[in-house]
């Protein structure tokens, strides 16, 4: 590890979203427009809470704009990050080299940024831009790299 970061992007619905999410944004899509009580898998709400004490914390992801933001509010945790970068707010998607050039706008500088995804075409490009990657293989391996920074 050894590098210093001020911020650490996740993509929410590839790595820190709970496995019910297909569920819960069918359910947004189709009933009431309900916030879902479980978008973060609550094994990582401690965590967020802590490094938010120590980083810019950011979502980058490709859902729905007011599915994010009111499942987080619901869940009493949006305040913990700095900002949300969801694509239908900004008008793009990742892997799109606008979607990263969006974030870096916000000031958030690549080289002291910390991008943890699942999928190698997200990476690509944010590594490309100059962003430390983590490859999110599984919820385990993420949690132990998150406890250790």
């Amino acid at each position: 590890m050894g590098k210093t970061y001020e911020n650490l992007i996740f993509d929410l619905f590839g790595t820190i979203s709970t496995t019910n999410y297909a569920t819960s944004i069918t359910r947004w899509y189709y009933q009431q427009k309900q916030p879902s009580s479980a978008i973060i898998d609550p094994i990582f709400v401690d965590d967020i809470k802590r490094l938010s004490q120590k980083y810019h914390l950011y979502i980058f992801s490709n859902s729905k704009y007011e599915y994010v933001t009111e499942s987080l509010k619901y869940q009493g945790i949006i305040e913990y990050f700095t900002d949300l970068v969801i694509s239908s707010d900004i008008k793009d998607r990742k892997p799109s080299m606008a979607s990263f050039q969006y974030i870096i706008r916000l000031g958030v500088k690549p080289e002291m940024s910390l991008f943890i995804d699942d999928r190698q075409r997200n990476r690509k490009v944010a590594e490309k831009l100059g962003f430390s990657i983590v490859n999110f293989r599984n919820k385990n391996t993420l949690l132990q790299y998150l406890k250790a920074l």
